[in-house]
């Protein structure tokens, strides 16, 4: 590994031949499994633009896909309006 730095910025270039510790893939592959399962619990949120959400994350997604603000009017499902796509 080379560390370049200036006043200005911090250059990192690594072989690419250097493969990863094992902690980090383990911390990796732990890290997807959680992912997984945060797209599967049920949580359900309505967001201010009235669409209902599964969980947080289907939330969060909507909102960088829409660059809107959306957040959290109340938990659970929505009194009025629609279910956000899952797919």
């Amino acid at each position: 590994a080379l560390l370049s730095s200036s006043s200005s910025s911090v250059l990192l270039l690594l072989s690419s031949s250097l493969s990863p510790p094992s902690s980090v893939l383990s911390l990796s592959s732990s890290l997807s499994s959680l992912l997984l399962f945060y797209f599967i619990v049920l949580d359900e949120l309505c967001g201010t633009n009235n669409v209902t959400y599964k969980n947080h994350c289907f939330l969060c997604v909507a909102i960088r896909d829409t660059q809107k603000r959306i957040k959290i009017k109340n938990h659970g499902s929505c009194k009025t309006g629609t279910t956000a796509r899952t797919e």
